[in-house]
């Protein structure tokens, strides 16, 4: 490759790793505070099990969440420091893989991996500029919580697409079936709003399935997919059946703040699109749903060219492929 075609390879690579270099300088002054104290301080005092016992007896049964705090307690006021480097590397591998398969998905393959690892970047600087920075990314708990299921399922989500590549047998599905339960039940132990969050998502991704998949793929596809959320059913159940949820009910209650239940469905929708709206139209925010929108769009569009021969009727049915597209990757983020 010439000198000449790499230099504006690497002002791309430049540009788009920019803010996410700013992002990992400002985690290493994360310290720890509030909530950290208890999820690190429990598993030095009573070892990881005990601390498993009391978290569901006190609070609810957040399994993945209280063995992670479990692995980091021994770091001590050092793990704030490096843990959010630890979620951006997990995102940018996860995201430039899924988005190296969508390329492909799409017939591009000149500058693939370049194409792919910049759309990562973008994507990742977006949601940690937009989705509340101190608290997806410089708390420690709530990174915990909240970011690393979100990573997590991006990098099985490339890695489910890697392996429908080729044609499985029922034996090799199955097994990858199991796994995928396996994968939703531990990823859906974070807590149970990461886990919601993630259901609806699945549900999302489940329907798109149905409707947009073709081939033998589908079948892959739809069963990996359901596995998954099978397995996340099967976390929320256990989540919610912990004696610590009615506990903290209770003292809810109690406390001066608590506010009633919305049980009116035209109430709970008019709250919720109002939730949604004041969300949406805050300028970080709304900077990053743009910005998702156009690489997603960039991505079909600018490296998809269809043939000068192609009729109105083509172009316009893969503009609204493209669009659905950039819409269906926000939903990502609507939960949070």
């Amino acid at each position: 490759m010439t000198q000449k075609r790499r230099f504006p390879q690497l002002i791309l690579l430049a540009l788009a790793f920019a803010p996410l270099l700013m992002f990992a300088y400002l985690g290493t002054f994360s310290r720890l505070f509030t909530d950290d104290y208890n999820y690190l301080g429990k598993p030095l005092e009573s070892g990881i099990w005990q601390s498993l016992l009391f978290w569901r007896e006190l609070r609810s049964w957040e399994y993945s969440m209280t063995i992670a705090h479990g692995l980091l307690a021994p770091v001590g006021v050092a793990a704030p420091s490096f843990f959010p480097l630890v979620i951006m590397l997990v995102g940018l591998l996860g995201i430039s893989w899924l988005a190296k398969r969508l390329t492909s998905s799409l017939g591009i393959f000149e500058r693939r991996n370049l194409l792919a690892v910049a759309l990562a970047a973008l994507i990742l600087a977006a949601v940690f500029n937009g989705m509340y920075t101190a608290q997806t990314y410089l708390w420690l708990t709530a990174t915990i919580e909240y970011t690393l299921p979100a990573t997590l399922l991006i990098l099985c989500m490339a890695l489910a697409a890697k392996f429908t590549e080729k044609a499985r047998s029922v034996p090799q599905l199955g097994i990858a079936a199991i796994g995928a339960t396996l994968f939703g039940f531990i990823n859906g132990g974070f807590g149970e709003m990461a886990l919601v969050s993630q259901i609806v998502f699945m549900i999302c991704m489940v329907t798109c399935i149905v409707i947009f998949a073709q081939g033998m793929r589908r079948h892959a596809y739809l069963t990996l997919a359901i596995a998954c959320t099978l397995g996340m059913l099967a976390s929320l159940a256990l989540q919610f059946s912990a004696p610590g949820i009615a506990y903290r009910i209770s003292k809810l209650m109690e406390s001066d703040y608590y506010v009633p239940p919305i049980r009116d469905l035209t109430q709970l929708a008019i709250r919720t699109m109002e939730e949604i709206l004041q969300i949406a139209g805050r300028q970080q925010a709304f900077a990053g749903f743009a910005l998702v929108l156009a690489a997603s769009m960039a991505a079909a569009l600018v490296y998809y060219q269809p043939r000068h021969s192609a009729g109105w009727s083509h172009k316009h049915a893969f503009a609204i492929k493209s669009t659905v597209l950039g819409l269906f990757v926000q939903l990502i983020f609507i939960p949070i």
